[in-house]
């Protein structure tokens, strides 16, 4: 699963645009799940979109118990979107 999202903060950088690619989320017995997903930075050269990788991370969250890789993206998402991050 992958999304391009604006104007996200990487290691204290401003970028314009970064795609994060959900590679997997594993779950354990007590709904504790984690995801691994990729980032990179996503800049326009001459009007073609060219991907530079970043970096790959593990994010923990809770499972609510729905679609597993929607549940990793949201919380991800929700991850970015918070200034204390």
């Amino acid at each position: 699963m992958k999304i391009v999202v604006e104007n996200v903060s990487f290691k204290g950088i401003p970028l314009t645009k970064v795609e994060i690619h959900l590679v997997n989320v594993t779950v354990n017995e007590n709904n504790s799940a984690k995801t691994y997903h990729k980032v990179s930075n996503v800049r326009d050269v001459d009007g073609v979109d060219m991907y530079e990788f970043l970096a790959s991370y593990n994010h923990l969250f809770e499972y609510q118990g729905g679609d597993v890789m929607q549940e990793g993206m949201d919380a991800v998402l929700a991850y970015l979107a918070d200034p204390t991050t």
